[in-house]
């Protein structure tokens, strides 16, 4: 009995134990399912909030491009100054309005005025009465992923100077091409995280700001930017801050900002900032910028549209056939790349748009021949020019006879400047250079190079106009000086054609008026123009030689020349662009576009550092 009941005991115990291991290991199932529960949850919890932020940040950028593209839009788009951008809204006034605020004529302009929230529904209605007001918004409810409205700041090169200085309306700037590399001030900075340069021309800057970070409180509703907007602070000690504004007052500074990481994104160790136990990271600043050439690329879109609109209604003011159904109208000449003077050159098929219209129709010239090297007389209107230079290949004058010749360079050089009579500069053996009001000659062995300075003057307007022509060995085209050689014997001449005979462009005449804000920004220098052959006056423009890409039998065209490339890589000139003088090479960029032929690039040819031309095909 006894060892039937330890065997009993025995066997009581082996089932409690298995008992107990079952119900142990029952626990630990438990404990891991609750564990696994929890991490489950943890780390739905945490894609849940990694999602939530992946949408605000999704909603943000969204916000920020739409502003992006609603800003340009409404720059391009303005009616009296294409390009002008809107004051920011202020808390100067009292509140954040979504109002563009500008300032009282009465008020300088101050460098604060600058940076705001980004206007969205009106202007400022104290400013209705200046003519660059324009009264609507930028028509949209942009704001970030937390619901703050986005902040803009923009250069003051784009906006209007409201001070009276004598114009009640104040005075807008001059925007178009040239403003690129030299701006009145200095474009914005956006740098990366890191502080590498991003861009180094831009012309305004949209951030949006996120919720409070730090100590910012914003609670007043009119808050300063710093309670908005905010600041890195690097290893090396340089600080950004994206609430800042540009001081005239401080030589050579650049306005500058950052595009960081969000807070939540950069560890307390990172190297790239300062000791965040002394400086902590508190940024989460979204940022989106536009730069002066996303802005002229643009405008210059817009400028093209508007001269193509003109040329069009030239053609058709000019089809005198009826019914108009012969389509027998043409276009108007160019004018040569001279920046100042856009006349209508006979025969000029290339060049600017001819904005003026002149009314002098005969035309004026020069002509120098060289009967041989050593020998050569000019012939020249006298009202035509200013003063003729001779400068002997060798040798010197010894003596000037009359009143109207002085030496210079080392008397190497016979300045004449004939009002009446005649005047000449002597050498030995009877070598010299006489002038009189009919033309100048030379006489014995004298080789050597005229220079013709001053401008054509005609006796009705245009009262001056540039040189426009040249041949033979004579140059100058666009300058207000005309050199011509006796490297070899040889006869060249050069003139101003200016001719009405054509229908004037630019006129109410023929129903081409371009919009006055063209003209006054000087569109018409940054835009190449050229017409076929056959579609000018006294053609029929039936068989056009121009073509564009692919697009062949193209009437007339149009380039947007851009910024001058004044930087490597060069365009196809092979150095900085001046945009002046008449070598098309100044201009354009490329050797199919500056190789003056009828063939132009296609106008889908993307720009690139080294080319910024852009097409456009006018008719058909």
């Amino acid at each position: 009995m006894a060892y039937q009941s330890h065997s009993s005991s025995k066997s009581r115990r082996l089932c409690i134990n298995q008992t107990w291991v079952k119900q142990k290991g029952a626990v630990l199932i438990f404990i891991a399912f609750i564990l696994g529960l929890g991490a489950a949850v943890y780390v739905l919890k945490t894609y849940n909030a990694d999602a939530a932020r992946a949408r605000q940040d999704e909603k943000t950028y969204k916000a920020l491009n739409d502003a992006k593209v609603a800003l340009i839009a409404w720059a391009v788009s303005h009616p009296n100054t294409p390009g002008l951008m809107p004051y920011p809204d202020r808390n100067g006034d009292g509140n954040y309005d979504d109002t563009s605020d500008c300032y009282a004529s009465n008020v300088n302009f101050a460098p604060s005025f600058t940076i705001g929230r980004l206007p969205l529904f009106k202007s400022d209605p104290n400013c209705v009465n200046a003519k660059n007001t324009v009264t609507s918004g930028l028509a949209g409810d942009f704001r970030d992923g937390s619901g703050e409205r986005l902040w803009y700041e923009v250069s003051q090169n784009l906006l209007h100077d409201y001070k009276n200085n004598g114009d009640p309306a104040g005075t807008s700037p001059i925007i178009n091409p040239s403003i690129v590399n030299t701006p009145t001030n200095g474009w914005f900075v956006v740098v990366d995280r890191s502080g590498k340069v991003l861009s180094d021309r831009v012309a305004a800057v949209i951030i949006a700001p996120g919720a409070p970070v730090g100590d910012q409180d914003r609670s007043s509703g009119i808050a300063d930017a710093n309670q908005y907007l905010d600041k890195i602070v690097m290893a090396s000690g340089k600080t950004y801050k994206n609430y800042t504004y540009y001081d005239s007052a401080i030589p050579l500074l650049k306005q500058e900002f950052i595009v960081g990481d969000d807070l939540r994104l950069v560890s307390k160790d990172d190297p790239t900032y300062k000791n965040q136990t002394v400086e902590p990271y508190y940024f989460n600043d979204k940022l989106i910028y536009i730069t002066i050439d996303e802005l002229i690329a643009a405008l210059s879109s817009r400028a093209a549209a508007e001269a193509k609109a003109q040329l069009l209604n030239y053609k058709k003011a000019t089809d005198l056939s009826t019914p108009l159904i012969l389509n027998d109208g043409y276009y108007p000449f160019a004018s040569a790349l001279v920046a100042t003077e856009h006349y209508q050159g006979n025969n000029q098929l290339a060049g600017f748009l001819p904005t003026q219209q002149p009314t002098q129709t005969t035309l004026k010239s020069c002509a120098v021949s060289y009967t041989s090297a050593s020998s050569s007389f000019s012939t020249c209107d006298s009202f035509s020019i200013d003063s003729v230079d001779f400068t002997r290949t060798t040798g010197t004058f010894t003596s000037v006879t009359g009143t109207q010749c002085t030496l210079t360079n080392s008397n190497k050089t016979c300045n004449c400047n004939i009002t009446t009579g005649s005047s000449r500069c002597n050498g030995t053996a009877g070598r010299r250079f006489t002038c009189t009001t009919t033309g100048c000659a030379t006489a014995g062995t004298l080789p050597g190079n005229y220079v013709f300075n001053g401008v054509f003057k005609f006796s009705a307007a245009p009262s001056h106009v540039k040189v426009n022509k040249e041949s033979g060995v004579c140059t100058g085209c666009g300058s207000n000086t005309v050199t011509c050689s006796s490297a070899s014997a040889a006869t060249g001449n050069f003139a101003y054609d200016v001719t009405t005979t054509p229908a004037v462009f630019n006129s109410a005449v023929t129903g081409s008026t371009l919009p006055a804000w063209f003209t006054s920004n000087a569109w018409q220098n940054y835009l190449f123009y050229s017409v076929a052959s056959n579609c000018v006056v006294g053609q029929l423009c039936n068989t056009p030689d121009i073509n564009v890409g692919s697009r062949t039998g193209v009437q007339a065209m149009l380039a947007t020349v851009g910024s001058p490339i004044v930087s490597t890589p060069f365009s196809i000139k092979g150095s900085a662009q001046t945009q002046l003088g008449c070598d098309v090479k100044e201009y354009l960029d490329s050797t199919e576009n500056t190789n003056l032929d009828t063939t132009f690039e296609s106008n889908t040819k993307q720009r690139k550092s080294n080319y910024n031309d852009q097409t456009y095909v006018v008719s058909p």
